[in-house]
């Protein structure tokens, strides 16, 4: 009943709707990447089913599994696009109560008393990664799977039942495979401090193994979801990319300190989400989201450090503790930990969070139930904290909020007075106005980390709004006269936030160019990179794709048949685009020589010698010849036409208009479109390379005449069907790779899981 109190205060105006958990400042990730995806997933789950290969992501990706694994984000998709930027703060609701119903049955698993529990729940709820990481959604749904983590694992050590441990490890692995490490990580370390048993020791390594079968049962349970992320991972440019912050990240060396403003933040996001600042006010190291989220409350700071005064005798322990810290001081480490993936806190702050608020309870447990208590150690921990308060205050680094600095040390001061006054008047009044006094703050410093957040607003989706704009009516327009494959490109963004959005496509549901994710199809990655739209070293530049939107002559190759722009076009791009309609400031272009979804090249040519090109004469000889990776074209030279590449001074509109009507000619008629089925014939008079502008992926699978053949990757990054001469009715299938090994594992293991709850019954009856 407290929590929902509290969380009717703290999210009142999202509750009744006055706000949506959207977000305009630094949070726009809320807008431009998750509720782009979940509009997209909820659409494709209805028109077409279990989601494969989009067409409106990019130039064309798999999109599968995304978030199906993660039960909350179904809520969402079930609602369906026309509600779920309603249900979204109901669904974070959700997950806030839940979370802290699992962290308080772990607390008392534990044998915390039931009071401190409670508070202990409390404070989990409105942790930093709960309140501050759940604006983002992602990571509140981290810190339930933790909860059951903690939970499942202590119900294992105390009950020896092993049914709940593997489904944290099941849920993790749907979510988000990489996690496994993380999570895997972080109970090996709570094993380590929570069993008596020294580490290198048979009994441990015995412990830890049984954990860890555990977990990859749980984890192959979902191998469903697991094998194909871990394709998606796998096979994007942040892993197969010729470059990556791997390299920049782990080339900083060992001991170099944490500067001092990383420092600073470190130690004021201890005492809240907000004491630099909220949202884009934020003076802190990197941005809001990405600096450590640490906060658990300002009672477990001043707790801390009696839980380890009251385990010095523990060295494995205490030594544990320290070194779990060391991230925080030397940068390299942390980057370590990230497998130099990354320059993030994330799990790790959160993991650390989480012994610090352990921790803390188990010293307020211990104090409650006798009041026995370090006094001198509360007090030169008061006066660390303020002299770290007053550093912050004072730095030139960091900015203060002066509000939250006061509330700092007004509360700090509180707790400490409260404490001396229980140990001189036990009272048990006084311990009960400190239970309040947390509640309180729980409350308010979670509301300051909410309501002071820029989000959207129902005005925000009235037609005409958001992503709700002029486009909608273009491209009602556009289809009332045209049913065939083509893409668009636009001039402008759809969204109303800090950040511009490369997702339009999704939520307006048009094939276009551009993409935000941090997975985007590397094939398609690697095509930009290679014809210098994109610089693939760049890894910002492989996340955030606008397309070639630019580069006319590509936009024809890949079937960009209308151009909507709110600015005038050039002269030159009003040669190739010529104006069809304007609806209010948005007017619509129409590219007459626009290439279809798939043409055969007859001439064909080297990677490596049409790397020799610039920009420019690149896109003239797409249009003239087939690119194949050198190993390719020296095993399929004697078949086709080998032509040298040629650079064109002086390539003018009439050069365009023959090339593109020569591709034509060897079009490839389609019959059947969908994403993931796309059926139709072509007819050659002469031997020929097919391509289709879809990045290729091991995920199609191609029928000639009725017969699988293997295709090919042509133009750096597409897909490539060798052909002779004659007709060839052809089809393409798309599945997404790995799932059938996923289905085939998550079938045995679950079977194997069956078997472990029944020899656990059957163990327990006899006994």
């Amino acid at each position: 009943m407290l929590e929902f109190l509290i969380l009717g205060y703290v999210y009142f105006d999202f509750l009744i709707l006055n706000k949506y958990f959207l977000f305009k400042d630094i949070g726009s990730d809320t807008i431009n990447y998750a509720y782009t995806n979940f509009v997209q997933i909820s659409r494709y789950l209805r028109q077409s089913g279990i989601p494969g290969w989009a067409f409106n992501q990019g130039i064309g990706q798999n999109i599968f599994p995304f978030m199906l694994g993660e039960p909350f984000a179904n809520i969402l998709y079930i609602t369906g696009e026309t509600h779920l930027h309603k249900v979204i703060i109901f669904v974070e609701i959700i997950k806030i109560l839940l979370g802290g119903f699992l962290f308080y049955l772990y607390l008392l698993k534990i044998k915390i008393n039931q009071i401190v529990s409670i508070i202990g729940a409390l404070l989990f709820s409105m942790s930093s990664y709960m309140i501050l990481g759940g604006s983002w959604y992602q990571f509140s749904t981290e810190a339930v799977y933790a909860a059951l983590l903690l939970y499942s694992y202590e119900k294992y050590l105390h009950d020896q039942n092993p049914i709940l441990l593997p489904i944290p490890f099941a849920l993790i692995a749907s979510y988000q495979p990489f996690n496994l490490y993380w999570y895997g990580l972080m109970i090996l370390l709570y094993a380590m401090i929570r069993t008596e048993n020294k580490i290198i020791s048979r009994s441990f390594i015995c412990h830890a193994s049984k954990v860890t079968g555990y977990a990859f049962l749980g984890a192959f349970t979902a191998a469903v979801f697991l094998f194909p992320n871990l394709h998606q991972y796998i096979y994007s440019s942040r892993v197969l990319g010729e470059f990556s912050l791997q390299t920049h990240l782990s080339d900083l060396a060992i001991q170099s300190f944490a500067n001092s403003e990383e420092f600073l933040t470190i130690i004021a996001r201890l005492f809240s989400n907000d004491l630099l600042g909220n949202g884009n006010s934020f003076s802190g190291w990197d941005n809001y989201l990405e600096s450590p989220m640490l906060y658990t409350g300002l009672i477990c700071l001043l707790l801390f450090p009696q839980y380890l005064a009251q385990n010095l005798n523990n060295k494995k322990k205490i030594i544990i503790l320290l070194c779990a810290c060391i991230p925080f001081f030397f940068p390299y480490f942390r980057h370590a930990l990230w497998l130099f993936t990354g320059n993030y806190f994330r799990t790790y702050s959160f993991i650390i969070s989480m012994m610090l608020l352990i921790g803390s309870l188990k010293a307020f447990h211990r104090f409650y139930i006798n009041q026995t208590f370090n006094y001198k150690v509360l007090a030169y921990t008061f006066c660390v904290l303020f002299c770290g308060l007053v550093m912050i205050f004072l730095s030139q680094d960091v900015v203060a909020n002066n509000y939250i600095a006061f509330l700092v040390f007004f509360l700090l001061s509180t707790y400490t007075a409260i404490m001396f006054a229980v140990k001189k008047l036990g009272s048990p009044f006084w311990f009960n106005g400190l239970l309040v006094i947390i509640v309180i703050e729980a409350a308010l410093f979670a509301k300051i980390t909410i309501s002071d957040r820029v989000s959207l607003t129902p005005f925000d989706f009235q037609d005409g709004k958001n992503y709700k704009d002029i486009t909608i009516d273009a491209l009602n327009k556009v289809n009332e006269s045209d049913d065939g494959f083509f893409r668009i490109t636009k001039d402008y963004f759809s969204n109303n936030t800090y950040e511009i959005s490369y997702n339009d496509s999704k939520v307006q549901d048009y094939y276009g160019f551009s993409s935000y994710n941090s997975f985007n199809q590397w094939n398609y990655v690697r095509f930009l990179d290679r014809v210098n739209v994109i610089n693939a070293n760049d890894t910002q530049s492989t996340i955030w794709i606008k397309g070639p939107n630019s580069r006319l002559l590509l936009l024809s190759l890949l079937g960009s048949k209308y151009y909507f722009a709110m600015e005038p076009l050039s002269e030159i791009g009003q040669m190739y685009f010529r104006k069809k309609f304007s609806i209010k400031n948005v007017t619509v272009y129409e590219n007459e020589n626009v290439l279809p979804l798939g043409f055969a090249y007859v001439n064909i040519t080297t990677e490596s010698e049409h790397q020799k090109l610039t920009g420019f004469q690149k896109d003239i000889n797409l249009l003239k010849v087939g690119i194949l990776d050198d190993n390719d074209f020296a095993q399929l030279k004697d078949f086709y036409h080998s032509s040298e590449i040629k650079v064109y001074p002086n390539y003018a509109i009439d050069d365009y208009q023959q090339d593109v009507g020569t591709l034509k000619k060897r079009a490839f008629h389609t019959s059947f479109f969908s994403d993931n089925f796309i059926k139709g014939n072509i007819t050659l008079d002469l031997p020929g390379i097919l391509f289709f502008s879809i990045p290729f992926d091991e995920g199609w699978e191609v029928l000639v005449n009725d017969q699988i053949v293997n295709p090919l990757r042509i133009n750096y990054g597409f897909l490539g069907i060798p052909l002779s001469t004659g007709e060839y009715a052809i089809s393409l299938k798309f599945f997404p790779p790995w799932l059938k090994l996923g289905c085939i594992i998550s079938f045995l293991s679950l079977l194997i899981y069956l078997y472990v709850i029944k020899i656990f019954r059957t163990k327990i009856k006899s006994n």
